[in-house]
């Protein structure tokens, strides 16, 4: 077998992918460190040089798709042009066509996985709190809410959504819809 030499970071996130695409099909308690060598066609030092086990890595994947998270919904929020209203019809779910296509997605989005898909969101809406705060904070600042709690405010907002999310029996498109206008009501924007 002819070695093929690769940049740690490249190399890193190929086993990231290889990992969740088996932590999908085969269930996270049934991989091994040695399935995904051989998936990879790879020896297990090699990923073990990258992550010293399994849970490293699952924490590896972890990471990387809140991190996908939090770029998606600083894109959303990342428009100062726009007024806080403006901004919140603008929102969307953060899972767009491609990511929900991604084992990532299908992974923490598994009905066997809910636990994970907890943990998940419980990073994600940790990660994005400083993010809503910095916004809710410049829509103090042009006038547009009057909020003296801006990182309480940002943090209910945030975790207040997942709570609805779990409790309603409507659709996600639904859910979302009822959160928006909890979001404006509770902001008093319009």
């Amino acid at each position: 077998m002819t070695r093929v030499t690769k940049k740690p970071e490249v190399r890193k996130q190929e086993i990231l992918d290889t990992a969740i695409q088996l932590f999908f099909e085969k269930g996270y308690e049934k991989t091994t460190i040695s399935d995904i060598a051989k998936r990879m066609n790879v020896s297990q030092g090699l990923c073990y040089r990258y992550f010293s086990s399994k849970e490293e890595i699952y924490h590896g994947v972890l990471d990387h798709y809140v991190s996908q998270g939090v770029q998606q919904f600083e894109l959303l929020l990342g428009d100062e042009t726009m007024t806080l209203a403006q901004t919140i019809e603008q929102l969307r779910p953060l899972k767009g066509e491609t990511q929900s296509e991604s084992y990532y997605h299908k992974f923490f989005n598994l009905s066997e996985n809910l636990a994970l898909h907890i943990q998940m969101e419980f990073r994600l809406l940790s990660a994005l709190v400083p993010i809503m705060e910095k916004r809710l904070l410049k829509a103090k600042e042009n006038g547009e809410i009057n909020c003296n709690s801006i990182q309480e405010a940002a943090a209910f907002l945030l975790f207040g959504q997942f709570g609805v999310a779990l409790a309603s029996e409507k659709d996600e498109q639904q859910t979302f819809e009822i959160n928006k206008e909890f979001i404006k009501k509770f902001l008093g924007v319009y």
